[in-house]
């Protein structure tokens, strides 16, 4: 009797270890969606804030182009830069003639001239000042400080809205 008491009394020790442990990743697996719900959140906060500010401008505009872009990244200047695959030429010259300015400096298409100042979701302003033999119209390429950075990103679908003056 004291045998079959023992093993019952083990069985329920380790069940309540079991739902202790199931318990705990649970809760972990909450915190992990609460902190990126907050994060979607404060992204849109920030968008909507943007997506204001553009509309309390479109007076300065007589045209706002909103499109849908493939966006990813790429960063001439890290040291593992390679030459043909990050960069043609001289890393610190864009294909306009200015400087190379991460976080700044986008690629795009033909149809985007240089100088161009676009907005990009989840970066804000930054300018056209480079090309790549890839990049047609509806991609752009973000210039960014580290190839970590830029393989981080990777290609997503993003908001770009391109004000216009006639």
């Amino acid at each position: 009797m004291k045998r079959i008491l023992s093993a019952a009394f083990v069985a329920l020790v380790l069940y309540t270890l079991h739902l202790h442990d199931t318990a705990l990743r649970a809760q972990t697996a909450c915190t992990e969606i609460a902190a990126q719900l907050q994060d979607t959140v404060t992204a849109l906060h920030q968008a909507q804030d943007e997506i204001l500010w553009l509309e309390s401008m479109a007076e300065d505009f007589t045209t706002l182009d909103i499109q849908r872009v493939v966006a990813t990244g790429y960063a001439p200047l890290d040291p593992e830069a390679k030459n043909g695959m990050c960069y043609q030429g001289n890393p610190n010259v864009t294909a306009s003639g200015e400087p190379t300015q991460p976080l700044i400096t986008i690629a795009a298409g033909p149809d985007l001239p240089f100088g161009t100042w676009v907005w990009l979701e989840g970066f804000g302003w930054r300018r056209v000042d480079d090309r790549g033999s890839r990049i047609k119209p509806g991609h752009v390429d973000i210039c960014f400080p580290t190839r970590a950075e830029a393989l981080e990103w990777g290609r997503r679908e993003i908001l770009m809205i391109v004000p216009g003056w006639e």
